[in-house]
Protein backbone atom coordinates (compact mmCIF):
# COMPACT_ATOMS: atom_id res chain seq x y z
CA UNK A 1 0.00 0.00 0.00
CA UNK A 2 1.27 3.71 -0.93
CA UNK A 3 2.09 6.10 2.04
CA UNK A 4 -0.97 9.11 1.43
CA UNK A 5 0.01 12.05 1.02
CA UNK A 6 -0.28 15.69 2.36
CA UNK A 7 0.68 19.05 0.73
CA UNK A 8 0.99 21.64 2.85
CA UNK A 9 1.73 25.08 1.28
CA UNK A 10 2.00 28.91 2.79
CA UNK A 11 1.10 29.29 6.73
CA UNK A 12 -1.10 26.92 8.66
CA UNK A 13 -2.27 27.58 11.89
CA UNK A 14 -5.98 26.23 12.58
CA UNK A 15 -6.58 23.10 14.56
CA UNK A 16 -9.75 22.49 12.69
CA UNK A 17 -7.72 22.39 8.74
CA UNK A 18 -5.00 19.84 10.90
CA UNK A 19 -8.09 17.73 12.11
CA UNK A 20 -9.72 18.02 8.47
CA UNK A 21 -6.13 17.05 6.54
CA UNK A 22 -5.89 14.07 9.46
CA UNK A 23 -9.47 12.82 8.69
CA UNK A 24 -9.01 12.90 4.69
CA UNK A 25 -6.02 10.55 4.58
CA UNK A 26 -6.76 8.52 7.82
CA UNK A 27 -7.60 5.07 8.85
CA UNK A 28 -7.19 4.33 5.02
CA UNK A 29 -3.37 4.26 5.35
CA UNK A 30 -0.72 3.14 7.65
CA UNK A 31 2.06 5.60 6.49
CA UNK A 32 1.23 9.44 5.49
CA UNK A 33 3.93 11.84 4.03
CA UNK A 34 3.73 14.82 4.25
CA UNK A 35 4.94 17.63 1.56
CA UNK A 36 6.45 20.81 3.44
CA UNK A 37 8.55 22.00 0.29
CA UNK A 38 6.18 25.12 -0.17
CA UNK A 39 5.23 25.19 3.63
CA UNK A 40 6.21 28.83 5.08
CA UNK A 41 5.48 28.41 8.35
CA UNK A 42 2.82 26.15 10.74
CA UNK A 43 1.99 26.94 14.57
CA UNK A 44 2.66 24.50 17.49
CA UNK A 45 -0.81 23.84 17.49
CA UNK A 46 -1.27 22.50 14.11
CA UNK A 47 1.57 20.33 14.24
CA UNK A 48 0.36 19.05 17.51
CA UNK A 49 -2.97 18.62 15.79
CA UNK A 50 -2.05 16.45 13.43
CA UNK A 51 0.13 14.34 15.67
CA UNK A 52 -2.92 13.84 17.74
CA UNK A 53 -4.86 12.71 14.61
CA UNK A 54 -2.65 10.53 12.97
CA UNK A 55 -0.16 9.09 15.34
CA UNK A 56 -2.13 9.12 18.72
CA UNK A 57 -5.76 8.46 17.05
CA UNK A 58 -5.29 6.52 14.16
CA UNK A 59 -2.16 4.58 15.16
CA UNK A 60 -0.17 5.49 11.33
CA UNK A 61 3.40 3.06 11.56
CA UNK A 62 5.12 6.56 10.15
CA UNK A 63 4.60 10.06 9.47
CA UNK A 64 7.27 10.85 7.42
CA UNK A 65 8.05 14.63 6.87
CA UNK A 66 9.33 15.67 3.71
CA UNK A 67 11.06 19.29 2.78
CA UNK A 68 10.43 20.55 5.79
CA UNK A 69 12.50 23.59 7.44
CA UNK A 70 14.20 23.27 10.80
CA UNK A 71 11.33 25.32 12.92
CA UNK A 72 8.65 23.19 11.00
CA UNK A 73 10.73 20.33 11.91
CA UNK A 74 10.95 21.25 15.74
CA UNK A 75 7.64 21.58 15.74
CA UNK A 76 5.98 18.24 14.76
CA UNK A 77 9.34 17.06 16.82
CA UNK A 78 8.09 18.38 20.28
CA UNK A 79 4.64 17.62 19.65
CA UNK A 80 5.55 13.54 18.78
CA UNK A 81 8.14 13.64 21.76
CA UNK A 82 5.19 15.52 24.09
CA UNK A 83 2.87 12.29 23.10
CA UNK A 84 5.61 9.65 23.14
CA UNK A 85 5.28 9.05 19.72
CA UNK A 86 8.27 10.23 18.46
CA UNK A 87 9.45 6.87 17.27
CA UNK A 88 7.20 6.89 14.30
CA UNK A 89 8.08 10.51 13.27
CA UNK A 90 10.90 10.88 10.60
CA UNK A 91 12.04 13.53 8.20
CA UNK A 92 13.58 13.35 4.86
CA UNK A 93 14.67 16.14 1.92
CA UNK A 94 11.81 17.17 -0.41
CA UNK A 95 12.09 15.65 -3.49
CA UNK A 96 13.35 17.12 -6.49
CA UNK A 97 9.76 17.34 -8.51
CA UNK A 98 6.23 18.28 -6.63
CA UNK A 99 4.75 15.97 -9.14
CA UNK A 100 6.93 12.95 -7.88
CA UNK A 101 5.18 9.86 -6.40
CA UNK A 102 5.78 9.15 -3.24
Amino acid sequence: MRPATIELHGFQSARTTAAELARQVAPASLEVVIRCRQLQAITTSFADELVIRLLVEHDLRRLVLEGATARNKQHFQTAAQRRSVDGRLSTRAASHSPSSPS
